[in-house]
């Protein structure tokens, strides 16, 4: 009895030490990482920005298989949230509330009866690479076993920062810059054809287009003065695309033909101009980088964008090395 005793005094005492060392462990715990990725702040700030982006670098799905995330508000930015149920790290919450593009986001955590937490990126241009940063503020940790948890916090989360880091790396170094260049594009000459097609008969109906134009231009013997490019006129993916397939010639031609094959002068223009890589099915987010770069730059485009075809299709296979110039008119 007396051995049990003491024993109950001794695990008292340890319980007593532990409740008063708690006491005076901060009840909010600083931590952050920083690495350098050579790559463009933007392209580095959307994978952050678009919690969807998460799921190719974030650690945590790696550390819990058993999180299933569903995501609610804007598509990405102020208001965009992620929410995750888990049976191994319980459920929670996360909600962008400040993003400054380029260069900051901050985060809301909701961690329901485990606290909260707020986090933190930051991205800046320092030489070839970006510098990355990312913090993390848990705030009103519960006592006496959250402040306990506190000691350990650093430890774990450079962990995730370095294994969310690594991820983060490979994605934005493997992800080509998408760069919009404004320049002037003087007067030029071509040939065309207009048609129009569903999503579905684009291939069929472009390749008739090309195949008619690249037919008159040898038969012609007329010098081709660039790559063949489209000019898109509407983008609907319910209705009917209605577009002009070009050739660019050096110079002026006087049509020998009846039908829809007509000479055409493209006169001067202010354009902005980006580069896409890869195959023609993803164009699309090339088109909105250049459009959420007119946004943001507050520049006014007019008209109607073209691409042209800088890579031939028939002399390279691979998609991958596929390049499209892609070209909106701006006042």
């Amino acid at each position: 009895m007396k051995a049990l005793k003491t024993i109950g005094i001794i695990l008292l005492a340890i319980i007593v030490l532990f409740l008063l060392l708690c006491l005076f462990l901060p009840k909010d715990v600083h931590t952050e990482g920083s690495t350098f990725i050579k790559a463009p702040e933007k392209v580095i700030f959307e994978q952050v920005n678009n919690f969807r982006n998460w799921e190719a670098w974030s650690p945590f799905a790696e550390m819990d298989t058993t999180i299933v995330t569903t995501y609610e508000g804007s598509e990405a930015g102020i208001g965009a949230i992620m929410k995750w149920t888990s049976e191994k790290s319980g459920n929670g919450m996360q909600t962008i509330v400040e993003s400054i593009p380029n260069s900051f986001i901050k985060t809301d955590l909701d961690f329901y009866d485990q606290g909260k937490a707020v986090s933190i990126f930051t991205f800046s241009r320092e030489g070839d690479s970006t510098k990355v940063t990312w913090s993390t503020d848990m705030i009103e940790l519960s006592y006496p076993f959250g402040r306990f948890l506190g000691l350990f916090m650093n430890g774990m989360m450079q962990k995730m920062y370095s294994s969310g880091f690594a991820k983060l790396t490979k994605v934005a170094e493997a992800i080509p810059p998408i760069e919009v260049e404004i320049l002037n594009l003087p007067q030029r000459y071509a040939i065309i054809v207009k048609d129009s097609a569903m999503v579905y008969q684009m291939d069929s109906v472009m390749s008739g287009m090309f195949g008619e134009l690249f037919q008159y231009t040898l038969k012609n013997q007329l010098e081709m003065a660039g790559a063949p490019f489209t000019i898109y006129y509407s983008w609907d993916d319910t209705k009917p695309f209605v577009m002009e397939a070009g050739i660019p010639i050096s110079n002026i031609h006087k049509i020998n033909q009846k039908g829809r094959l007509n000479f055409r002068v493209l006169p001067p223009v202010k354009v902005g101009k980006a580069i896409h890589f890869g195959s023609y099915e993803k164009t699309g987010e090339t088109h909105m980088a250049i459009q959420k770069y007119f946004d943001q730059n507050h520049v006014q485009w007019e008209g109607f964008p073209w691409e042209v075809y800088v890579t031939d299709p028939i002399h390279e296979a691979d998609t991958s090395k596929w390049i499209t110039e892609i070209y909106y008119p701006i006042k």
